[in-house]
C-alpha cells in the first residue's frame, strides 16, 4: 500500500467510534468503524444501518473532522 494509503487507513483507525465519510472505488458511505483486519474493514453505514465490510485497497478518501485525506 502507498503511504497515502496508510494515511487515509490511520485516520479510520483513530475515529475512536465516531463517525467519518468513506469514499470507495464505487459509492461514498457515513461510516462508523466497527473492526480493523488485516485487509478488510469493517464498518456500519450510518443510512442504512447495515454492517459493511469494505476490503482496504478499495478506500479512495476518508473524511473526518471537516479534512479529507486521500488514499490515491
Amino acid at each position: 500500500m502507498t503511504n497515502r494509503n496508510n494515511t487515509a487507513l490511520n485516520v479510520i483507525a483513530n475515529t475512536a467510534g465516531r463517525f467519518f465519510g468513506l469514499q470507495t472505488r464505487s459509492e461514498s458511505i457515513n461510516a462508523q468503524l466497527v473492526n480493523f483486519g488485516p485487509s478488510l474493514i469493517s464498518v456500519r453505514d450510518r443510512n442504512s444501518g447495515r454492517y459493511r465490510n469494505i476490503a482496504k485497497k478499495q478506500v479512495k478518501a476518508v473524511t473526518f473532522q471537516g479534512r479529507t485525506y486521500s488514499a490515491r
